[in-house]
């Protein structure tokens, strides 16, 4: 049998696996769209590193976990 802490390990652990399955990745225009703000808006806080993102070949990514975390957890 598991020990209770043993068990909380285990949650702790398949919650933050079930979180990555759960992610989505996002460009500017459906990023913009979720935020509630402009694709303008987006490359802005970009430049000025006011948002998490990925760049690849010259076009930008955003993963809806990375942006959740940063506004929840930044508080901004």
């Amino acid at each position: 049998m598991f020990t209770p802490q043993e068990l909380r390990q285990f949650e702790d652990v398949l919650r933050k696996v079930l979180e990555v399955a759960k992610d989505e990745l996002m460009d500017t225009k459906k990023c913009a769209e979720w935020l509630g703000v402009s694709k303008d808006a987006i490359r802005q806080r970009c430049e000025q590193n006011k948002i998490p993102f990925h760049k690849k070949h010259g076009f930008l990514y955003f993963s809806k976990n990375e942006i959740m975390n940063y506004y929840t957890r930044d508080g901004q």
